[in-house]
């Protein structure tokens, strides 16, 4: 048998060596001073982010309901737009309430109105699908552009189908607009012709621009471009566009000026006779 004290664990607890400060300054010293600037350096840069990133709101911004007082500012200044409209600077207005016919600004009492000055801007109207935002307000801001005399480009996806073109066209020919309908695929569509743009067959800026509209208008952004389009060709296709006014002017029949005339000028082959050297 083994006595207790053969079975037993000997553990010697030696005492912690006090710190000398002597041999910290000793091994501070030898730390290479660049790598000690480093570390302060990217201490420094998070601390300063950290401040900053609690005082960045980005572009975010905050919704509320306007004040009467804000109301009223907004009709002083919609009234003060209506009475003098411009495209760059105008104010629509919807009726109170909703459904009621939109009249013209000389024949509305003010507090029948709600008014959204300064709409060129930007207007955005955010609703659920049925929600009203057509009938509610964008129909009847647009008739009040209408019944102030602006200029107004509508796209219609729903056209023949119900959709906004059937309750604003009869009201732009009643105001006595001129209505352009382009709408490939119905009988009543128009056409475009970009080469009515051009006065004659000697306007050579507009065609060089109704070019360049062309080529930034065709191609992906970032996308590498037609090496065609250089201004050698951007030259060749403004004179295609030229040429094919001259021919509807010789031929007297104004609609040969279209795009595929000039398709089928670019694509013929010209050959010149010793006569004609």
């Amino acid at each position: 048998m083994k006595s207790a004290n053969q079975n037993s664990t000997r553990i010697d607890l030696n005492p912690i060596n006090p710190i000398n400060p002597t041999s910290l300054l000793v091994g501070f010293s030898q730390i290479d001073p660049t790598m000690v600037f480093i570390v302060i350096a990217g201490i420094a840069f998070l601390i300063l982010n950290i401040f900053m990133a609690k005082g960045k709101q980005g572009k975010t911004a905050t919704a509320r309901w306007a004040t009467d007082a804000q109301k009223s500012n907004c009709q002083k200044i919609a009234e003060r737009l209506i009475a003098r409209p411009k495209f760059n600077n105008a104010a629509y207005y919807i009726t109170e309430p909703i459904g009621t016919p939109v009249a013209s600004p000389q024949h509305f009492k003010s507090s029948t109105r709600v008014f959204l000055p300064q709409v060129n801007r930007g207007l955005l109207v955010v609703g659920g699908a049925g929600a009203g935002k057509t009938a509610n307000l964008i129909d009847p801001a647009i008739l009040s552009a209408i019944a102030q005399g602006f200029t107004v480009a509508l796209f219609d996806f729903k056209f023949g189908s119900g959709g906004q073109a059937e309750t604003i066209i009869p009201a732009a020919i009643e105001q006595g607009y001129d209505v352009r309908i382009l709408a490939p695929g119905f009988e009543i569509s128009q056409t475009c012709n970009l080469l009515d743009r051009l006065q004659d067959d000697q306007d050579l800026a507009s065609a060089r621009e109704l070019v360049s509209v062309i080529v930034e208008n065709t191609g992906e952004d970032g996308a590498k471009k037609d090496s065609f389009f250089d201004p050698a060709g951007i030259a060749v296709l403004s004179g295609a566009f030229l040429l094919a006014k001259s021919i509807a002017k010789q031929e007297n029949n104004p609609d040969l000026a279209n795009l595929l005339m000039v398709n089928q000028i670019l694509n013929s082959t010209w050959q010149v006779t010793s006569e004609e050297k």
